[in-house]
C-alpha cells in the first residue's frame, strides 16, 4: 500500500525502501495535513544478503519544524539507547541476551547523555514470571518463553525507591503430546488478582501502603469459564498495608442477574451462543463507617442495578435510592443507538418529566438532531469527512454555528450571536493536528 485517498481528495502517502537487497522498510509516512514521519535504518548483512534491520533515526516534520530521535543498538548486546530531539537519553535493557526480544527488564532515564556529562534521573526495573512454551519441545529448538510482568521497582537519583508488585490468577494446566508422552504444563490467564503499592524507602522500597485485590466472576461460576468470559471482576477490594490488612474500599459487580428484556429487534440479531453473556447488571459500592480501621468496619451497600435488552444494550439503570433512568432504541436504527433517555421524575413542587431524545445518520452514527428536556431541537449537519458544518439551535433563542475548512490545517467557526451579528474565529493547526494559533473577528 502506497497511499490512501480520503473523501476530501487529500491523501496519506507511504514510501518504502526500494534499493537493491532492501527489506521493504517503511521510509516515510506523509499525512494529508503536510506532516511527515521519516525513518532511516541500520542493516545487518551477511555477504550480499540483508537479514536484519533496526530503526536508526525517526524524524517528525510538523509542516514547519523537524525533530529527530536516534536509536543506538549495541551489536550482539541487550541494550538500546534512544536520544530525543533535546539530547536526552533513555537506555533500555532487554531480558537476557539474544532471547526474549522486546521484554524490557530495565529503563534508565537521563537529562542529557547517558555516557557523557548527562545526569541520571531514575531507573525503572521490571521483574517477570516465566511461562511455559511447549513450542520449543515440538520443534526441538531453543525459543524464548512468554514473560509475565510481576513487579516494577522505581529508583530515583536520591536513592529513594518504590515498588509495585503483581499477583495473578491460579491459572490452568494443559498438556502437549505432539511428540512422545504427554508433557504437562501449568500456566495462568494473565488476570491480576492483587496489585500492591509500596511507600518510598531510602535504598530499598518502603512498606506496602495499599493493595488492590480483584476476584473474577469465572472463578465462582463455571459458566463464564465455559464461555471464555474471563476478565469480568466480581469484586475489587482495597486494603491498607497493615500486617493484618484492613479493608478501605470495596466494589462488587453482578452479571446476568435478570432475564433479558425483549428488544423487538430481529434484523442481524440472533440468540447468544452461551447461557451467559457477561452483561453488567449491578454495581454495589460499600459505604464504610470507618474505612481502613480494625476490626472490619460496618458497611452499607449502595447498589445500582441495570436491566439489559436481548441486544446487549442497557434498558434501565436504577440507583440506590430507586431512581430509574430508562433508555430507548428506535427500530429505525435496529436498536443500535440510544434515541430517547427518560430520567427520574422530579417534583419541586409539581411533578416534572425529564426526557431527551436524538436522531442519527444511520450509516455513520453521527447525531443529526437533539431534543432537550424543554422540547427544543438542535440540528447538526456534517461534510463527507464527518466534520460538523452547521449547528442550528432551537427557538426562542435560535442562532446557529457554521464551520468551514479552507484547507487541512485551518478551521473557521462563524457563530450567530444576535440578529445579523456574527463572530468569526479561526484555529490554525500544524501538520500533526496541534493548534498553533487563534484569530477572532466580528463580521
Amino acid at each position: 500500500m502506497t497511499g490512501v485517498v480520503i473523501p476530501d481528495g487529500s491523501k496519506w502517502r507511504f514510501d518504502y525502501d526500494t534499493s537493491v537487497y532492501s527489506l521493504g522498510n517503511l521510509m516515510a509516512v506523509t499525512t494529508p495535513t503536510g506532516a511527515q514521519i521519516s525513518y532511516t535504518w541500520s542493516i545487518s548483512s551477511y555477504g550480499s544478503y540483508s537479514w536484519e534491520s533496526k530503526v536508526a533515526t525517526r524524524t517528525i516534520f510538523d509542516g514547519t519544524n523537524s525533530n529527530k530521535w536516534t536509536y543506538a543498538f549495541i551489536p550482539n548486546g541487550n541494550t538500546a539507547t534512544v536520544t530525543d530531539p533535546l539530547g536526552n537519553d533513555t537506555v533500555y535493557t532487554q531480558l537476557g541476551l539474544g532471547e526474549n526480544l522486546g521484554v524490557i527488564s530495565q529503563i534508565k532515564y537521563y537529562s542529557g547523555s547517558s555516557t557523557g556529562s548527562g545526569t541520571w534521573l531514575k531507573t525503572v526495573a521490571n521483574s517477570y514470571r516465566d511461562l511455559p512454551n511447549p513450542f520449543t519441545a515440538d520443534i526441538n529448538q531453543s525459543a524464548p518463553d512468554p514473560q509475565l510482568l510481576t513487579g516494577t521497582v522505581m529508583t530515583w537519583a536520591d536513592g529513594h525507591q518504590s515498588q509495585d508488585a503483581l499477583t495473578y490468577d491460579s491459572g490452568f494446566t494443559f498438556y502437549d503430546d505432539n511428540y512422545g508422552p504427554p508433557i504437562y504444563y501449568a500456566s495462568v490467564y494473565g488476570l491480576v488478582t492483587a496489585r500492591s503499592h509500596s511507600d518510598y524507602g531510602n535504598g530499598s522500597p518502603g512498606p506496602v501502603i495499599a493493595t488492590t485485590n480483584t476476584t473474577y466472576k469465572y472463578s465462582s461460576d463455571s459458566r463464564y469459564l465455559a464461555a471464555n468470559i474471563l476478565d469480568l471482576p466480581a469484586s475489587v477490594i482495597v486494603t491498607d498495608g497493615n500486617p493484618t490488612p484492613n479493608v478501605c474500599a470495596e466494589t462488587d459487580y453482578g452479571y446476568d442477574e435478570y432475564a433479558l428484556d425483549p428488544s423487538g429487534v430481529t434484523v442481524q440479531h440472533v440468540a447468544a451462543p452461551n447461557s451467559v453473556q457477561g452483561n453488567l447488571t449491578s454495581v454495589t459500592r460499600q459505604l464504610f463507617t470507618n474505612p481502613c480501621a480494625p476490626p472490619t468496619p460496618t458497611k452499607t451497600p449502595l447498589k445500582t442495578t441495570y436491566h439489559v435488552f436481548d441486544t446487549g444494550m442497557r434498558h434501565t439503570s436504577t440507583d440506590s435510592r430507586m431512581n430509574t433512568t430508562t433508555y430507548a432504541y428506535s427500530p429505525t436504527f435496529y436498536g443500535a443507538y440510544v434515541t430517547q433517555t427518560t430520567m427520574p421524575i422530579t417534583s419541586s413542587p409539581s411533578s416534572a418529566n425529564h426526557i431527551v431524545s436524538g436522531n442519527y445518520d444511520f450509516n455513520t452514527g453521527l447525531l443529526t438532531s437533539f431534543t432537550d428536556q424543554n422540547s427544543n431541537v438542535t440540528n447538526y449537519t456534517y461534510d463527507v469527512m464527518l466534520r460538523p458544518t452547521n449547528v442550528t439551535y432551537a427557538s426562542p433563542d435560535g442562532g446557529q454555528t457554521n464551520f468551514y475548512y479552507a484547507n487541512t490545517t485551518t478551521v473557521e467557526m462563524q457563530k450567530l450571536i444576535a440578529g445579523t451579528t456574527w463572530t468569526d474565529s479561526f484555529v490554525y493547526y500544524d501538520g500533526l493536528g496541534r493548534a498553533r494559533g487563534h484569530r477572532m473577528r466580528d463580521v
